[in-house]
């Protein structure tokens, strides 16, 4: 670590702004951490509200999950679209299909949650095992679907490198998967 009176030179050598979004080969990234942290805390936030009997630790949780429900359905939307601009082999392909449906499994549950939330009106529904049961399901889908995610960009490098290298990579490299070429 350097010392203070060093900082002021390296923060001058530092290139400021958003440079390493311009290098991103598509937006996904950017929308992945949303859900997962909002959806995780929702079921925290339920589980101290249950346990504390507390409707303010209720009502966070309702709203963490409306907000992850929009994190998700962005998160899958964006991943959909990336899906086809990241070079990627026979192996990495059926992770990145396990993800993507993953990914809209906890979509489409987290929506029906929030939809039961919002036609109950209240900030938990009656059927309060069936519900949290839920929340624990969405969880359990979701570290999952962070683990493949994971592993394809740290274990596996799907998506990693310069955009400008990979656009420059030509059409017979074997490490180049399109998904056209495969049944969904």
């Amino acid at each position: 670590m350097a010392s203070g009176g060093h900082m002021p030179e390296l923060l001058a050598n530092v290139k400021w702004g958003l440079e390493g979004v311009k290098e991103l080969m598509n937006i996904h990234p950017l929308f992945t951490h949303f859900p997962i942290a909002l959806l995780l805390s929702s079921l925290g936030f339920y589980l101290l509200g249950l346990v504390f009997k507390k409707e303010h630790f209720l009502k966070t949780g309702q709203w963490t999950l409306y907000f992850g429900t929009l994190g998700a359905a962005v998160a899958v939307w964006t991943g959909i679209q990336a899906a086809n601009s990241v070079p990627h082999d026979e192996t990495t392909h059926a992770m990145m299909m396990a993800h993507q449906y993953l990914g809209i499994t906890v979509l489409i549950l987290s929506a029906l949650l929030s939809l039961w939330l919002l036609v109950s009106k209240s900030s938990l529904p009656n059927s309060k095992p069936v519900f949290v049961g839920g929340l624990f399901l969405i969880a359990i889908l979701l570290l999952q679907q962070v683990d493949f995610g994971g592993r394809l960009v740290f274990f596996h490098g799907v998506g990693m490198g310069r955009k400008s290298t990979v656009q420059n990579q030509t059409a017979d490299d074997t490490a180049h998967h399109e998904h056209g070429q495969h049944t969904h």
